[in-house]
């Protein structure tokens, strides 16, 4: 190991920016920014309940709300929550991909949503349980915690 940066007690997952590494903290219900040079943590964001799966771009950080079928959406310029959406299912893992977020959520879906609103574009069955959401290609892969699987998903096959 070449170093470390303390994120919080429960750190879940973790996305890469020019502005930093966004981790997740479970029990502080927060998402902190790290500087992966200096290892100081730059900024603690609440989101308002446990945290688990997060995506980011250069703009935006998406983070699974774990207690609630929730997303919310951090600007990082201002390194402020500035947008939140239900959704029906407990949400799990997240994940961009062609111009959409991908969230997998406890109802066994893998949705579509607009980054930008917040809406939700379409939804596909996977397995249950779906923490881990990656783009391979031309498909969405989901690994489905509640059953030991993997699912794969066409992305034109899911709303637009």
């Amino acid at each position: 190991m070449t170093g470390s940066t303390p994120t919080g007690p429960s750190p879940a997952q973790i996305a890469a920016t020019p502005a930093g590494l966004w981790v997740t903290d479970r029990e502080n219900n927060a998402v902190v920014l790290a500087d992966p040079n200096g290892g100081a943590v730059l900024a603690s964001v609440d989101v308002g309940g446990p945290t688990v799966g997060i995506a980011a771009d250069e703009q935006s950080v998406w983070v699974c709300r774990s207690d609630l079928g929730e997303v919310v959406r951090i600007d990082q310029a201002t390194r402020a929550v500035d947008g939140r959406a239900d959704l029906p299912g407990t949400c799990f893992g997240a994940a961009l991909a062609e111009g959409s977020l991908w969230v997998g959520d406890t109802d066994g879906f893998l949705r579509r949503l607009d980054p930008a609103s917040l809406s939700i574009l379409g939804a596909a069955r996977v397995g249950v349980g779906p923490i881990g959401v990656v783009q391979v290609g031309t498909e969405i892969w989901t690994a489905n915690s509640g059953e030991s699987t993997v699912s794969r998903v066409e992305i034109s096959s899911v709303g637009t």
